[in-house]
């Protein structure tokens, strides 16, 4: 049995990082998705993509609101998963693809590549979920993946999100 914090205990640490917009703790179906606060990075976005970011502090690139994913594991060695992974970046470009690539290199993320077909050479780009052994290692890595998320919208031409 692990010994993770309680949900409103989750909730109030990461407030600074997010927020749960759908966790009720006094529901027994519980759903995890947090939406990444961008707003207060020390790296500023620089426009270089047309995303909006929304009131709740999410972003949309090509109309779509991304949320990041954490899983809350039970019984098992570890007690959270956290990633992009219901949602994508699209690449069209070599050298865009190459950009990503080396923003995310060297992190604790990995890159997952699917090919889009469409008629032309397009990539959906997700991050995948990585295992956090506590809220620390789960709030270093949120932080550590916000940066990514704003670095990649700030250097890589990207064509839409899914």
């Amino acid at each position: 049995m692990n010994d993770r914090i309680s949900d409103d205990e989750l909730i109030v640490r990461l407030k600074e990082l997010g927020t749960f917009y759908h966790l009720n703790s006094d529901s027994d179906e519980k759903d995890y998705r947090f939406t990444l606060n961008l707003h207060d990075m020390h790296t500023p976005y620089n426009g270089y993509n047309d995303f909006t970011l929304n009131d709740d502090a999410s972003f949309s690139v090509g109309g779509y609101t991304t949320t990041i994913d954490i899983n809350v594991i039970e019984e098992r060695h570890y007690n959270y998963d956290v990633g992009l992974c219901s949602y994508g970046f699209a690449v069209t470009e070599l050298d865009e693809l190459r950009k990503l690539i080396s923003i995310v290199y060297g992190s604790n993320f990995s890159v997952e590549l699917q090919r889009i077909d469409v008629g032309w050479v397009r990539y959906e780009v997700k991050l995948s979920m990585l295992k956090c052994h506590n809220e620390y290692d789960l709030e270093i890595n949120i932080r550590a993946l916000r940066h990514i998320i704003v670095q990649i919208l700030n250097q890589v031409k990207l064509q839409g999100s899914f």
